[in-house]
């Protein structure tokens, strides 16, 4: 066997390294001081505004006023419908004074009609008329014509639907006095001035089936002027152009329903002007009996007619119907110079007012 090989010295290890000494740190930086904010600026004054206008409260559409409001509105503008139809009903009369040459006499008329209204605030209503009036005249004979002075009496309803289960009743009574002038040219002046005292009733049924009743009283006074002209055409034939004015004054009302409700009515002023004319024949028949057929038509304007209602304290405007076309046609039958009987049937149409029917019959008896 091989001689083992003899292990060499171990080297001796190195002297560590001295480690360094470390750096000392800085010394930090002092910090700066730093800076106060501002003060901050006082507030300013306010401005105060100036008086800014109040703002108007809506208007209520005719859709959303409740059943008492409703009707509130609407008998308002009944009651100025009713007084004009009844003026009507009396200027008529005028036509038969010029027919003969009576010295007077004494005369009754009924009247009725249907009209259909809207105010612009109140759901539109149909109202139903009829009356009677009784009057006597005499004739004055003057160097150039003829003067006829009288006066009547009368009674008249209207009778409203406002829908919605809500009727109106207005009750008038009618105390009054005319005059008439007829020159022999043909020319001819008619007055009237009447007075009337209207007994109003509402009655409402609310939607809770309770029924709801008003009533109140108002006064009327109104007046009509017409001129005019007898013109004879030849064989029988006549016109007479007319122009007219009528104006009424219905005083203001005030209730409170059985339901609490506060209803206060302003006065309304009505100013109608009116021009048209007459087309008609004088028949003699072979009995001695005189006709006298005729047909006429009118245009009418409305120039005032505005109100206001206060429902509860609401302020609702209300309006009169505005211009419209009255055509009409009748007959007058005059028998041995004593009697005369009087028949006429029209048809009126126009903004906010149609009365599709109306009719006027009366009896007169000559001194």
């Amino acid at each position: 066997p091989t001689t083992p090989e003899v292990p060499t010295t171990p080297e001796v290890p190195t002297t560590p390294e001295v480690p360094t000494t470390p750096e000392m740190p800085t010394t930090p930086e002092v910090p700066t001081t730093t800076d106060l904010p501002n003060a901050p600026d006082a507030p300013r004054t306010p401005v105060v505004p100036n008086d800014m206008p109040k703002p108007k409260p809506p208007v209520p559409k005719a859709q959303t006023l409740s059943k008492g409001a409703n009707a509130a509105v609407a008998s308002q503008a009944a009651g100025a419908a009713l007084i004009s139809a009844q003026m009507n009903a009396t200027t008529a009369h005028f036509a038969e004074l010029r027919s003969g040459k009576d010295k007077g006499g004494v005369w009754t008329r009924t009247y009725g009609a249907k009209q259909r209204l809207d105010t612009g605030t109140s759901r539109a209503f149909t109202q139903q008329l009829n009356g009677l009036e009784i009057g006597a005249d005499t004739a004055v004979s003057l160097d150039d014509g003829t003067l006829y002075v009288g006066g009547l009496i009368g009674e008249g309803r209207g009778r409203q639907d406002f829908g919605e289960a809500s009727k109106g009743t207005i009750d008038s009574t009618t105390l009054g006095g005319y005059a008439s002038y007829l020159d022999r040219s043909g020319l001819y002046v008619d007055g009237a001035l009447k007075y009337s005292y209207l007994d109003n009733t509402i009655n409402i049924t609310s939607n809770m089936g309770d029924k709801v009743k008003a009533d109140y009283k108002n006064h009327a006074v109104s007046a009509d002027v017409q001129l005019g002209k007898h013109i004879e055409l030849g064989q029988g034939w006549f016109t007479e152009p007319q122009v007219g004015m009528q104006v009424a004054h219905i005083s203001g009302g005030h209730y409170t329903a059985s339901n609490g409700l506060s209803v206060e009515q302003d006065s309304m002023v009505s100013v109608q002007s009116r021009v048209g004319g007459t087309l008609g024949r004088d028949l003699q028949l072979a009995n001695g009996v005189a006709v006298k057929p005729y047909a006429k038509a009118t245009w009418v304007t409305e120039h005032a007619g505005d109100s206001h209602v206060k429902v509860s304290g609401a302020k609702l405007d209300s309006r009169l119907p505005g211009s419209r076309a009255e055509m009409a046609g009748g007959v007058m039958v005059k028998a041995a110079d004593k009697h005369n009987v009087f028949a006429e049937a029209g048809y009126t149409k126009g903004n906010n007012i149609k009365q599709p029917w109306a009719a006027t019959m009366g009896y007169r008896y000559n001194w």
